[in-house]
């Protein structure tokens, strides 16, 4: 494991606790007010979602569970300003990252390969507290050469793996990678984790109490566990 990512974690309670798209229990999802509510309630990161307009601004939008997410996938092709006359007022990446302050993590799920280096490096360059997380092996190769070191990479698309060895690929590459229920297992992990690679537990059909307890099998307790309200944390 990277030494950047140890000293992320040392000397503090795992898993970490993070506020789920900027804290969608606090406020519109992905949007500056529910990040600053969120904040009220000390997470140790912020999500966000990232996506990328056709004028090449990086915006924070999920969408709703599936009819939103599958209607956002073609949002690329419009400018942020039409994205926003057919889902209302989105916030920029940028004004998300100066609403957090540097003692809180934010983790970046970005949302489309079509973002890159160039996209996020006025953003986030000199930063310490980012966590980039890509959607494809390709473009974690691409934002990792162009980033540089001083960030922590993350591969989000459990679905890929089919068989846990291809995950051994990615030694060197990748400090966490998110793996399905059917893929976890105290087998599965140690040899993954053994390679300096932390696992984290998609929460796809699970509650937080059994993703927690899922992850009690991992020494990095799977990093984090998210909450869409963090007034209902349990710790």
């Amino acid at each position: 494991m990277r030494q950047l990512f140890q000293d992320q974690l040392k000397h503090r309670r795992l898993p970490l606790i993070m506020a789920h798209g900027g804290g969608l229990g606090h406020g519109r999802e992905n949007s500056v007010e529910a990040i600053r509510e969120a904040l009220k309630y000390s997470p140790d990161i912020i999500e966000v979602d990232v996506r990328k307009s056709r004028d090449d601004i990086l915006y924070l939008h999920h969408g709703s569970i599936p009819l939103g997410v599958f209607a956002a996938q073609f949002f690329g092709f419009l400018t942020f300003a039409r994205i926003q006359r057919f889902v209302g007022k989105l916030d920029s990446l940028r004004s998300a990252i100066e609403a957090v302050p540097s003692s809180i993590d934010i983790y970046l799920d970005l949302k489309t390969t079509k973002i890159t280096s160039a996209d996020l490096k006025p953003l986030i360059e000199g930063k310490r507290n980012i966590w980039v997380t890509a959607y494809s092996v390709s473009q974690l190769s691409e934002l990792r050469s162009g980033l540089g070191e001083d960030f922590i990479y993350v591969l989000n698309r459990p679905l890929v793996w089919v068989r846990f060895r291809e995950i051994l690929k990615l030694v060197g590459l990748v400090d966490m990678i998110q793996i399905g229920r059917w893929q976890w297992s105290t087998v599965v992990i140690s040899e993954i984790e053994a390679n300096g690679i932390a696992c984290h537990l998609a929460h796809w059909f699970l509650t937080t109490d059994e993703q927690r307890d899922k992850m009690e099998s991992s020494p990095f307790k799977g990093v984090f566990l998210h909450y869409d309200d963090l007034a209902k944390r349990t710790r």
